[in-house]
């Protein structure tokens, strides 16, 4: 039986980063939430982040995206040949959320969901609320010049990192929502690996990209925020085979804000919230 949220709670968004495998973190933020008894009443999410985040939102448990996860390789997320703006392909990707979430359109879901990608002719922030899932997912996590952009609504979105990795102001427009509980775990990213081949070495320059501007996202909330900040040393963030350490570093920092922030799950944020949030 899933943990429902504690009655009378205040309401809380959950906003999740990309970030390549360090979203494998996410896993264990769900764990200690779900064993908490603490429900995010909207989700949003960038790349990976919204992948992950579309997963939490159809109500899987962390035991089951755990799983899911687990057996995740790059061969079962994308193919080659992605056209003329790419070199791979994410329309397994997009595929394989929309298997395991039981539904292809995001208004199905039964916990709201916000999804950023980037206009690629325009240049332009969007947020997609609705539509095709897979897609929608596909477009938030096409690095420009690795995956091929897709189209959404007539329009060729890509990565929604050119724009904002963490876009804690994506869930502004529920009104009910007391607060905003973030979690980036590339704030504390090392990188220790050096590229062997171009597409690593666009991954990796994309990566250090996101890496700096994810201090100033913060500042966009205009929400009280709480900042989830896994510690990810030591991770290489292109390696899909490290998710139980990457589990267990999402977990420990998820109950770390819990202990820190109890108070703003069970009775709301304080007054000063803006000096407390973390």
């Amino acid at each position: 039986m899933p943990v429902l949220a504690k009655r009378k709670a205040p309401r809380f968004g959950l906003v999740l980063s990309g970030g390549v495998s360090l979203g494998f973190t996410y896993v264990g933020a769900h764990r200690a939430l779900w064993e908490a008894g603490y429900k995010p009443a909207a989700i949003g999410g960038c790349s990976v982040g919204a992948a992950m985040g579309a997963l939490w939102a159809a109500g899987l448990t962390p035991d089951e995206i755990g799983d899911a996860t687990s057996r995740t390789r790059w061969r079962r997320l994308i193919s080659p040949f992605g056209g003329k703006l790419g070199l791979f392909s994410l329309r397994k990707l997009g595929n394989r959320v929309e298997e395991l979430c039981g539904v292809k359109h995001m208004e199905e879901l039964p916990v709201p969901l916000s999804i950023h990608a980037t206009d690629l002719s325009t240049g332009e922030p969007v947020v997609l609320r609705e539509g095709p899932l897979g897609k929608s997912v596909a477009a938030s996590c096409a690095i420009p010049g690795v995956f091929a952009p897709v189209e959404v609504d007539g329009r060729t979105l890509v990565d929604g990192g050119v724009t904002q990795n963490l876009p804690v102001s994506i869930l502004e427009n529920h009104r009910a929502l007391r607060f905003i509980l973030a979690v980036d775990p590339i704030r504390r990213l090392e990188l220790a690996t050096k590229p062997r081949n171009p597409v690593t070495a666009v991954l990796q320059a994309f990566l250090i990209y996101l890496h700096t501007q994810s201090e100033s996202m913060p500042r966009e909330c205009k929400k009280p925020l709480i900042v989830a900040t896994p510690e990810t040393g030591g991770i290489s963030v292109l390696n899909l085979k490290q998710m139980q350490r990457l589990d267990a570093m999402g977990y420990d920092e998820m109950q770390r804000v819990l202990e820190d922030h109890r108070s703003w799950f069970e009775k709301g944020p304080p007054r000063n919230w803006k000096r407390k949030a973390t």
